[in-house]
């Protein structure tokens, strides 16, 4: 899994996700998380296909068949064509569409949707391989629990005159949160958020790579082919 999350941290694409689109992934709602999610991923796939699309192929109708009334203009159709061209392999194919799934069932929940209750289904969003959905969990809760200390560490105490903080080091604020259930309820809550935000990184990261390595054997096969804007 360290290996696997090092490759995908490095991908620049991959970068951005966590920059711009992780931090509204964990601080959304759980339905609005989903709905971002889907997004990203569906627009990952129309950046890989747009990678690996002939050249010679006119701005303009790359962007008819992208288009939402296009062939390729829907989350399910780029699913089913970067699967068909390798760019994605069956496994990852299954997890998207787990995601594309959930994005469904939010579209037609209440707003009271919680991520709590479809468990299961997220973690086959993010079960890209072997080992892959036990390391995103503990990515995904030491991430949450070092941001938690973090942000607990720098609340001053409201009763010290020299701007003194209510915890002077992290095993205190680890202390104070095991004795409260309300904030490991809290925190328990946000999880499934942060294992979605680093799920579809992956997913993200995925995608890119096999783009990159369809559009690699592309190019050694066809000298004249090359990256289409």
């Amino acid at each position: 899994m360290q290996n696997n999350k090092q490759h995908f941290l490095e991908h620049p694409e991959v970068r951005l996700h966590f920059e711009n689109i992780f931090p509204l992934i964990i601080e959304e709602s759980d339905r609005g998380a989903i709905l971002i999610a889907a997004s990203q991923v569906d627009l990952a796939l129309e950046k890989a296909l747009k990678r690996i699309a002939p050249l010679d192929i006119s701005s303009g109708k790359l962007k008819n068949i992208l288009d939402y009334s296009g062939p390729l203009g829907t989350f399910s159709s780029r699913i089913s064509i970067a699967y068909f061209f390798r760019v994605i392999n069956k496994k990852v194919m299954e997890a998207i569409n787990t995601l594309r799934g959930l994005r469904n069932t939010v579209a037609h929940a209440p707003k009271s949707f919680s991520l709590q209750e479809h468990q299961d289904r997220l973690t086959n969003l993010y079960n890209l391989g072997s080992g892959v959905p036990i390391g995103v969990h503990q990515w995904a809760l030491d991430g949450l629990m070092t941001d938690t200390i973090t942000k607990l560490l720098k609340v001053p105490d409201p009763n010290s005159p020299d701007d003194k903080k209510i915890f002077s080091e992290a095993q205190e604020v680890i202390e104070y949160i095991s004795g409260r259930d309300d904030l490991l309820e809290m925190l328990n809550n946000k999880l499934p958020k942060w294992k979605l935000g680093l799920g579809t990184a992956l997913m993200c990261g995925v995608i890119f790579a096999g783009a990159d390595k369809v559009f690699s054997t592309l190019n050694s096969k066809n000298g004249d082919q090359t990256e289409c804007d």
